[in-house]
Parts: structure tokens; C-alpha cells; sequence
């Protein structure tokens, strides 16, 4: 797969619940994005790696990644808020409090095909990726680019499978 292709990349993250539980909102939310419209969709790795942000307390997150293709008829906005239902429906509440604390689902869109917009609702790609390595490292597994530094606080999941 081609970074510069027409995927769209959204990220999947979640702390509460078991691992199961987690893994099972991860698979409901991909189903959620092939209602959306999401074809050749394919998934990363599942990694566990610790908390980001000012709230240390709390679990460790699930993180995964999704590459999938849209009509070109769904624009980036749009799906946003489709996300944003799609958290809805799987338990998150928005805002989070606190923030950047614990939640059962966060969908992130990371890359919109080779789209870059600076708006207050939405920046592509997403500010954070670079600084993120519970990101870079799903995003390695699906577009086969090499991350460096090695990425040392994720954990692989191992028999952890997302797609049906």
C-alpha cells in the first residue's frame, strides 16, 4: 500500500474495558466504516503502549490503524463527524473529562489521501502523528514505511485480528 495512494488512515485507540472489550469496539467501529462507505480496508497490528498526554493515571491503551479507500463523493469533514458518531454509539462521550483520560474508543483521522488542510475543526495529517508512537507504529504495518527511532514503548498484541 502507497502513502500516496488514495487511502484514508484512521487511527484506533481505547483503555477502557478488557482487551476483548477493546478489540471488540475496534471491529464494531471498522464495521461502522464499511457502513460508512470504506472499501479495501485493511488493518495494522494491535499494539498496547502507555498513556499520552497529563493523565498518567490510568490504564494502558489499544492502539490499531485502519487504511481503507471512500468514494470520492464522502469529503473529510463529513466523515469526521461520521467518526464522531461512530464514538458515540460505541460508548465515548465527547468532551472526554478529562481530557485526554480514559475512554472506551477514540477514532482519529490521521491522513486523508494525500489531502493537507488547516481548518479549526480538522488538520490533515493529523498534528500529532510524528510524536506519536502508538500511531507510527500501525501506520508502518500498512504502508511498509520504516519508523525510526525504533518505536519502544509499543507493545504488539499478539493473536490480536480486526478484520473479519
Amino acid at each position: 500500500m502507497n502513502v500516496a495512494g488514495d487511502y484514508i488512515a484512521v487511527g484506533l485507540g481505547g483503555n477502557v474495558g478488557s482487551d476483548q472489550a477493546i478489540l471488540a469496539r475496534f471491529r464494531a467501529a471498522i464495521r461502522l466504516l464499511r457502513v460508512a462507505g470504506a472499501f479495501d480496508v485493511r488493518a495494522s497490528s494491535v499494539y498496547r503502549s502507555p498513556p499520552a498526554g497529563p493523565v498518567a493515571n490510568q490504564p494502558p491503551f489499544l492502539n490499531a490503524a485502519v487504511a481503507f479507500q471512500l468514494p470520492p463523493v464522502i469529503g473529510p469533514r463529513g466523515f469526521l463527524l461520521t467518526l464522531w458518531k461512530g464514538e458515540a454509539a460505541l460508548g465515548r462521550k465527547r468532551p472526554s473529562r478529562p481530557a485526554k483520560g480514559p475512554r472506551p474508543i477514540d477514532l482519529d483521522l490521521l491522513l486523508w489521501r494525500t489531502l493537507t488542510i488547516r481548518s479549526a475543526l480538522l488538520t490533515l495529517p493529523h498534528p500529532a502523528i510524528s510524536t506519536r508512537p502508538f500511531v507510527l507504529q500501525p501506520l508502518s504495518d500498512l504502508f511498509g514505511c520504516s519508523v525510526s527511532p525504533p518505536i519502544a514503548p509499543c507493545e504488539l498484541v499478539t493473536g490480536a485480528t480486526l478484520l473479519d
